[in-house]
């Protein structure tokens, strides 16, 4: 805190929380859905909220293109369903998860065809990590610690009962 004298008028100036300071940068994303072999490739960004990792189009701060996404697809190019565009602000180094699933193709014997069970397509997962390293510039990196350990928590957690 500092006083400030603006004609003969003593006004008191408060500085900004440190986190206020952080330097923030514009990160644009884009979430899509694309025509692959055996169905579709979808493509969708994951960003840190507070605790937690939510949809990137789900952030508070994001501003997604009115235009764009799952229920207007007239913009998009050829060979994609759907685009959604996403523009957030959001302090540097900041991690992003780029997660794509794709229909995982299976190569079955003939008697498989009628064993297993076809209904559900089985997908493959791809996970890219990114840092928030300047506007619009992002820079590869590796899953942090954070979520690396929540994903093994998670993964113990699955097939226990939940408690009511």
């Amino acid at each position: 805190m500092h006083a400030a004298r603006s004609a003969d008028t003593l006004v008191l100036v408060t500085h900004p929380p440190a986190a206020d300071l952080e330097p923030k940068f514009r990160a644009q994303l884009i979430d899509e859905a694309t025509v692959v072999e055996r169905g579709e490739q979808v493509k969708v960004w994951f960003v840190p909220l507070n605790d937690a990792w939510v949809r990137a189009k789900d952030h508070p701060l994001a501003v997604v293109d009115g235009d764009s996404g799952e229920n207007n697809a007239s913009f998009c190019p050829p060979g994609t369903i759907w685009q959604r565009t996403i523009e957030l602000t959001l302090p540097a180094k900041t991690p992003l998860l780029c997660r794509v699933t794709r229909p995982l193709v299976e190569s079955w014997a003939t008697v498989d065809y009628f064993t297993k069970d076809r209904r559900a397509m089985r997908r493959h997962v791809e996970e890219r990590w990114y840092r928030l390293i300047g506007n619009y510039r992002m820079g590869r990196c590796d899953e942090p610690q954070s979520f690396a350990e929540a994903r093994q928590l998670h993964e113990r957690n699955q097939g226990k009962p939940v408690a009511k």
